[in-house]
């Protein structure tokens, strides 16, 4: 699992929707995984000190500048090469500053099926030929790390080849769309995920970085 970024510049708040402008960076690329187990697992970046990857765009060049990005994407990369149909729900997405946390969602609040800050996971041009037809996403009561909601994911990967990747994405979601994060020393981002069913093989699922959207600021 990775976080992508988008260079939007601004400044906050922490949520907000920070535009869909700017250069895409790479945090910490495919430097996560966690188990299709069936259990919770929070993942957590760090905003400030990591590994940066430039992605697309015109001022991607391998560094985060500025103070203020937006979660581009997931990128979610099938490491282990797995088939068959998938499920991942996402819960407790939380940044936490110097000064205190703040949740993005929790996912709680929304009717069944909404889409909320994530787009449907075919949306995205640069991946969709990765995926089989008819994925989908949204709110769900099924099973969550806090409260009673969480987000649901159900995808298919075409084939067993390791370097298909999904890129889960928020570009202009109407709901909670290009959410703004603080970068810089001192913050960080967490998620909770689940992922069924478990497969016979080892089931790890690479997380690429997030993608925050950035305006570099010169």
């Amino acid at each position: 699992m990775s976080l992508g970024v988008r260079e939007t510049g601004g400044a906050g708040p922490a949520g907000s929707n920070a535009g869909a402008a700017g250069g895409i960076e790479w945090l910490d690329l495919d430097g996560q995984s966690f188990a299709f187990d069936g259990a919770w697992h929070t993942l957590s970046w760090d905003l400030g000190d990591t590994s940066v990857t430039a992605f697309a765009g015109a001022t991607a060049d391998g560094t985060l500048d500025g103070t203020w990005g937006s979660i581009e994407h997931l990128r979610i990369l099938n490491s282990d090469g797995l088939t068959g149909p998938l499920s991942i729900y996402i819960d407790d997405m939380v940044v936490t500053t110097p000064v205190a946390p703040v949740t993005l969602t929790d996912f709680e609040g929304y009717n069944l099926d909404d889409q909320v800050m994530f787009q449907s996971p075919g949306f995205s041009g640069s991946t969709s030929s990765n995926l089989v037809a008819g994925s989908t996403s949204g709110i769900t009561d099924e099973s969550a790390q806090s409260g009673t909601g969480s987000y649901k994911v159900n995808f298919e990967f075409v084939d067993d080849s390791p370097t298909r990747w999904m890129r889960y994405t928020t570009f202009n979601s109407a709901v909670l769309g290009n959410p703004a994060i603080p970068l810089g020393a001192g913050n960080s981002l967490s998620i909770s995920f689940r992922a069924v069913p478990e497969p016979s093989s080892l089931g790890l699922l690479c997380i690429g970085a997030f993608g925050f959207l950035r305006r570099r600021q010169r």
